[in-house]
């Protein structure tokens, strides 16, 4: 990695040498240094979360994994990886949305009901942002009809909508 003093902007700041020596001006597109673009990332995650020699261990982990989700937020991960995946190659997306899957579907309907109205529309958003990558893309296409039925879940909740209504107003 290099610095790049000159920048003043923080996402400009840290630069990344791949090995034929360009240099890639933005931390986010560096797969070597965010764990959200690392397979091995959400390989190991998998392997915590889902586990998939022994179904019987599946209520166990609910145990220990519900109160860990309560001090991660999930919602703002969700985004961060939903927006990066336009700077990923096809071979890469394809190679990493099943691993984030795999995880989602066991984190996100555990997490989900600590998430407000705000956060769950600007994940919708995301999802919006990133659907056309879903036709070639089924693993995603699966993520995001969980976030979409989240969203449309919090947005069905009458307080909500007086909610959303009070938020289109200003």
């Amino acid at each position: 990695m290099d610095f790049d003093k000159t920048s003043k902007r923080q996402g400009e700041t840290i630069v990344c040498r791949n090995p034929s020596g360009s240099r890639r001006t933005k931390l986010t597109v560096c797969r070597e240094t965010n764990p959200l673009l690392d397979t091995r990332f959400w390989t190991l995650l998998t392997e915590i979360v889902s586990p998939t020699e022994n179904l019987s261990l599946a209520p166990r982990v609910n145990v220990w994994l519900v109160p860990l989700l309560a001090r991660i937020p999930v919602s703002p991960i969700a985004m961060s990886f939903l927006e990066l995946l336009y700077s990923l190659d096809e071979h890469h997306r394809h190679e990493l949305t099943p691993l984030v899957y795999r995880v989602f579907v066991v984190i996100w309907p555990l997490s989900v009901h600590k998430f407000g109205f705000e956060a769950l529309s600007d994940c919708f958003v995301a999802v919006l942002r990133v659907f056309k990558l879903c036709e070639s893309d089924e693993s995603l296409a699966q993520i995001c009809c969980l976030i979409t039925s989240s969203f449309r879940a919090s947005l069905a909740n009458a307080s909500t909508r007086k909610k959303v209504y009070s938020l289109e107003m200003l």
